[in-house]
């Protein structure tokens, strides 16, 4: 049984970089980037209390697009955006699709699907599974074997069973896990911003 490598990192759910103080001063200062680049893309009149869990998620999932590199892709390119794919509509996802769609984020070209039937994650770059897909969740690690396909999810352990960052709610703060070893292997590369948390 091989050992793989994974990062673990932990993000408050606050809209205020000063409440995490009781964290590694690196983790701060990337938070309060979070917060201040992120913030822009709720609208104003969004009470802090609906900057919750659902909208920090959203947030690493856009954020991701661009902390991680693919082989022969560009953000830029209108021509062939990035295929992020579902298997359902939910409130991360709902969230996520806000910020796309905010002028922010006016230079990331990424295109939305929802998948029918887990064999069609092949024709995706990058697909989310939320926590209440456990078994979808290891078929698409199954089926993107091999392939420069991003995979992301809520569910326990998805980054020990093969799946590449998982996000994992414990307290009040979002962990970050990330399985180097996979992302490695289908030709994927972190960036060093998110590699140096």
């Amino acid at each position: 049984m091989s050992v793989q490598k994974t990062r673990n990192r932990c993000f408050p759910i606050t809209k205020n970089a000063k409440k995490c103080s009781h964290i590694h001063k690196m983790c701060k200062t990337f938070i309060a980037s979070l917060a201040l680049i992120s913030c822009p893309f709720f609208t104003p009149s969004m009470h802090a209390k609906q900057f919750d869990e659902a909208d920090v998620k959203a947030a690493f999932l856009y954020y991701f697009l661009h902390f991680i590199n693919w082989p022969n892709k560009g953000l830029g390119d209108k021509n062939e955006p990035y295929k992020f794919c579902i298997l359902e509509e939910s409130l991360v996802t709902r969230s996520l699709e806000a910020i796309l769609a905010s002028p922010k984020a006016v230079n990331t070209a990424v295109e939305v699907r929802v998948l029918l039937v887990a064999s069609d994650a092949t024709e995706c770059d990058y697909v989310y599974i939320d926590q209440m897909n456990i078994e979808y969740s290891l078929a698409v690690i199954a089926i993107t074997r091999g392939k420069p396909i991003l995979t992301v999810s809520e569910n326990d352990a998805f980054a020990e069973v093969g799946g590449m960052i998982e996000l994992k709610r414990e307290s009040n703060k979002i962990r970050v896990i990330i399985n180097m070893d996979v992302l490695a292997s289908r030709g994927l590369k972190a960036s060093s911003k998110l590699l140096i948390l």
